[in-house]
């Protein structure tokens, strides 16, 4: 199992570090009560579930100082974990949470500024034994370029996610590029292939029975390899390219299987999404 704790000061992004964590793949759980730590991880055992990060900080209040206990424990059962502690300079911090208008978890009084040194002397030694991540100085998207290369191992394997759909339905959101494929032969039009779906045999070579078919998967492969490499090192996350049609059953669920495998021959790992395609 990959076992993350995550935990640092109030307002220094830990939220945001959890979700881009579950972009990665990994089962998040945050403000853990540390006890229930040994639980949590059997279950995830049990169900399969390889990558897990929990938050625990100062909002578990009494319960914090059981957290040392039960990673001594986990060392000497032989559980291998990180802990990553994200961090920020206390000024910060302070416009943060003014900006925000929320109160520091340990504030009486309105004393932000007591409030976090006392903060970091109770989290002295959880980030003693942490990577430490100062947030002072990073936006949201460069937060997420941090956490991604730091456990770059956990990144989908997938470079290209293609998603095939209905345009009378709505263009999926998530699409960073859309092909239009109503162009194409539309198997619709016969009866006997209405009720059959684009990943048919006799349904791809209707749909690939004008050249433009194959002329359009290639050039689309041409250009998605051209942008992937400039794409991954900005974005680090699968591109996804929408595919679409009329009604998301034939022609796009086609014309992603072959441009799927298109880009698998020049050794780009592809994930297929077919959005539409067991819908009447």
């Amino acid at each position: 199992m990959e076992l993350l704790i995550v935990s640092g000061m109030s307002g220094a992004g830990k939220s945001s570090a959890l979700k881009f964590l579950e972009d990665l793949g990994f089962f998040c759980v945050d403000n853990i009560i540390p006890r229930l730590i040994p639980e949590v991880i059997d279950a995830c055992e049990a169900q399969g579930n390889i990558k897990l990060a929990l938050s625990a900080d100062i909002r578990g209040r009494e319960f914090f100082d059981e957290l040392y206990t039960v990673l001594d424990l986990l060392k000497i059962k032989g559980v291998g974990f990180k802990i990553l502690f994200l961090d920020a300079d206390s000024a910060v911090l302070i416009n943060r949470y003014k900006e925000s208008r929320r109160s520091h978890p340990l504030e009486t009084q309105g004393l932000t500024a007591q409030a976090i040194e006392r903060e970091r002397l109770l989290l002295a030694e959880i980030r003693g034994r942490a990577e430490v991540v100062d947030t002072s100085n990073l936006s949201q998207a460069e937060l997420k370029r941090r956490i991604f290369g730091m456990f770059a191992a956990a990144t989908p394997k997938a470079a290209v996610t293609l998603v095939s759909f209905g345009f009378k339905r709505g263009s999926p959101p998530e699409c960073d590029m859309l092909l239009d494929v109503r162009f194409l032969p539309n198997p619709y039009n016969d009866a006997a292939l209405r009720p059959r779906n684009g990943l048919d045999r006799a349904v791809a070579d209707y749909v690939f029975s004008a050249s433009a078919g194959e002329e359009f998967c290639v050039a689309a492969a041409g250009l998605v390899g051209k942008m992937l490499p400039a794409y991954l090192t900005s974005v680090k996350t699968p591109l996804v390219v929408g595919i679409g049609c009329t009604g998301g059953k034939h022609r796009s669920a086609a014309v992603a299987a072959r441009l799927a495998a298109i880009l698998e021959e020049h050794d780009i790992k592809t994930d297929i999404l077919h959005r539409d395609i067991y819908i009447d």
